[in-house]
């Protein structure tokens, strides 16, 4: 921008210059071309002058000639000389008088014939120049010259923002020397600022494209855990017939849990459904598998925590008898491994099932608490 400007400067300061010039030749050329016609025309007029001068000298002196001539041949028929010596010499004074006025009328000619030339050769001239000028109308110097002080203040004006621009020119390249010279701080700052803000990002869940943020993706990788403890005894408890898949990223909705969701994926059917499908009894199911499985993975995560007592309240009566008896034995086998299982249930099949019972009844008396171990 700055050179573009110096240089847009330069080439105006540049053209003004030129445009001076011209205005100055040409008023030169009209002055000399009006003092050269002025001079001819002068020259003019005073060859004529000479011309007419000249012409009457001839005059004045061919009548001198004849006159000479006159007198000479009168002297020849005069004998008024005392004697011939007297005669002779009045004959050779008026041949050298004649001889003289010859003399006077040849240079008299010649002069006339040079200023004749003269003249004519400033008649050609003029007709010349005439020629020239054409039909070109005088000159108006007093507008040239206006124009010629407006070109020279235009021009100094120019000048004076050419040096006021080069000036910032120069202050300006010599800032740009010093920001360059910590350009290498600067790409190494905005290159580091770059890579925190794609992890930021990245971490927040914020790239365009993305479907998951980090949260989400440490939430998956535990809850992957909890349904691969989870599914070992939800497919004993359904007889193999169910196992919790986690919904594809591809598949998963807005907001803040998405990729959370559970499908459950039927081995009957070989496809997936939503869990909330599931039947009463399928759902129990469900969920007491995902109970002990996030037990198991809290015990095995932190081993300064034991879950050795559980307790489970109701659900079993919305399970059919060959369910129920799978979900029993799940729960025997877990107490077997030294822990304590309850169950809180008003079904009174599980009374076949369970050993060991406490009974709570109920009377006009009130309460009653009483144990049956087997």
């Amino acid at each position: 921008m700055e050179n573009a400007i110096g240089m847009l400067l330069s080439a105006s300061a540049k053209t003004v210059h030129e445009r001076n010039e011209q205005l100055k030749e040409r008023a030169k050329r009209a002055e000399e071309l009006t003092s050269l016609l002025h001079l001819l025309r002068e020259e003019g007029k005073q060859k004529d002058l000479l011309l007419e001068e000249a012409r009457s000298k001839a005059a004045e002196t061919e009548k001198a000639l004849s006159a000479a001539n006159s007198e000479r041949l009168l002297l020849h028929a005069s004998s008024d000389f005392e004697s011939r010596s007297a005669a002779e010499a009045y004959l050779q004074q008026a041949g050298e008088k004649e001889q003289a006025a010859r003399s006077r009328f040849e240079n008299a000619q010649a002069g006339a014939k040079r200023h004749a030339d003269a003249l004519l050769a400033t008649k050609t001239k003029k007709q010349t120049l005439l020629k020239e000028i054409g039909d070109k109308k005088r000159p108006q110097t007093e507008a040239l010259q206006q124009a010629l002080c407006a070109a020279e203040e235009k021009l100094t004006i120019l000048t004076e923002r050419l040096q006021k621009q080069s000036h910032e020119l120069q202050e300006n390249r010599y800032a740009l020397q010093e920001l360059s010279s910590s350009s290498e701080a600067r790409r190494h700052i905005f290159s580091e600022y770059e890579r925190l803000d794609r992890l930021y990002k990245q971490m927040s869940g914020n790239i365009s494209g993305s479907r998951m943020d980090l949260e989400t993706y440490v939430q998956r990788l535990y809850l992957s855990k909890i349904l691969s403890s989870a599914n070992k005894r939800f497919q004993e408890m359904s007889g193999g017939q169910y196992a919790f898949r986690m919904i594809r990223i591809a598949n998963a909705g807005e907001g803040r849990n998405k990729g959370l969701d559970l499908m459950v994926y039927s081995s009957v059917t070989g496809k997936e459904r939503e869990i909330r499908t599931l039947s009463g009894g399928e759902s129990f199911m469900a969920a007491l598998s995902l109970a002990l499985g996030m037990a198991d993975q809290i015990q095995n995560t932190s081993s300064a925590v034991h879950l050795d007592m559980m307790f489970i309240d109701e659900g079993f009566g919305s399970l059919d008898d060959l369910a129920r008896s799978k979900s029993i034995r799940v729960l025997k086998e877990m107490a077997d491994s030294h822990r304590l299982i309850g169950i809180i249930s008003h079904v009174t099949e599980l009374k076949q099932e369970i050993g060991n019972q406490q009974l709570i009844t109920k009377d006009e008396h009130g309460s009653h608490v009483k144990w049956r171990i087997n």
